[in-house]
């Protein structure tokens, strides 16, 4: 029974860590579109500018920022499949425990005749 209130306890962190992680994805995606818009007006102001320094400096910014945003998206995909596997384990897990206790609160027919030496009789 402990080993279930541990589980329920882990699942229900687990539980928490996933939709924390769904709330940082929304939030990325709306950088990554914020982002996308900068993007877009720097693309717009570099066509009206003549420094090529200054352009080729932008354009750098643009793809490391690009390059961090993609490692945000991998670092949050791995931390949603791991967290994904947790709670398949943790709800596998409660199953079983559960199917233990029903098991030792109603034992079956047959069980209970065992106990009691019925099964022998011929």
């Amino acid at each position: 029974k402990k080993e279930l209130e541990t589980a329920k306890k882990d699942l229900k962190v687990a539980k928490e860590r996933v939709a924390d992680l769904e709330r940082e994805l929304e939030e990325l995606k709306q950088n990554q579109e914020y982002l996308e818009k900068d993007v877009t007006e720097l693309n717009k102001s570099l066509m009206a500018r003549d420094s090529g320094d200054y352009v080729s400096g932008l354009k750098r910014q643009i793809r490391s920022l690009k390059e961090h945003n993609m490692t945000l998206e991998r670092k949050l995909e791995v931390e949603t499949a791991n967290t994904k596997d947790v709670l398949e384990k943790k709800d596998s897990k409660i199953v079983s425990l559960e199917a233990e206790i029903r098991d030792l609160k109603y034992p079956t027919q047959a069980a209970v005749r065992g106990m009691f030496g019925f099964a022998n009789r011929g």
